[in-house]
């Protein structure tokens, strides 16, 4: 699938800015919102956004994936303009239509014991568990969802994490190759102009 045969997409706003990102993207309800996220290369923050000059990202409040799923909180990576990674979160639909499709489904729980602080300042054992289920995977393609639970100190209470995964693992690592290329040069640039700002100290 290529950039130009999702039409939508044609309508998306761009920021590479992370406070836009948490607010307006991340934080958002609102179906209807599409961005394209752009890194930020004077600060090198590439945490949304890839510092692979063939890769662009692009988020969706919603999409129809088929007559009757619509998945939301959607991420679409183009690397050369053809998709290679989406993540969404998932639902009971789209759960549903992957164990119809995918029976021999395999699923790997972790169980991690911590230790918290709560509110009184008695330390607390919790148990964070997650699950991920493995629906297909091929050569390089893989399609996964991870369902987490993991306590938080603040809310003092789990907090559940679930998405679906789909990736080419091998074009995956080249971009992250290539990302680690352009992020040592931006570091270098950043430490030239500190030696040119304090020349004459």
């Amino acid at each position: 699938m290529t950039i130009n045969e999702l039409l939508e997409l044609k309508k998306a706003h761009t920021t590479s800015s992370p406070d836009t990102y948490l607010h307006k993207i991340f934080r958002s309800t609102k179906k209807s919102s599409i961005w394209e996220i752009l890194p930020d290369t004077i600060n090198n923050l590439n945490y949304y956004g890839s510092l692979c000059k063939n890769v662009r990202i692009f988020y969706l409040g919603s999409m129809n994936i088929s007559s009757n799923i619509d998945i939301e909180g959607v991420e679409l990576k183009f690397y050369n303009d053809s998709l290679y990674y989406i993540d969404c979160e998932s639902n009971s639909t789209l759960e549903e239509a992957l164990k119809t499709k995918y029976s021999d489904a395999k699923i790997d729980v972790k169980e991690t014991p911590k230790e918290y602080t709560n509110g009184y300042g008695n330390k607390i054992i919790k148990t964070d568990v997650s699950y991920t289920t493995s629906y297909f995977k091929k050569d390089n393609i893989t399609l996964n969802s991870y369902l987490s639970k993991s306590f938080s100190t603040y809310s003092q209470d789990f907090f559940y994490f679930h998405k679906v995964f789909f990736y080419d693992g091998k074009i995956t690592e080249i971009i992250s190759k290539q990302e680690a290329i352009v992020k040592a040069r931006i570091e270098k640039r950043k430490e030239e102009n500190k030696k040119k700002i304090f020349a004459d100290f």
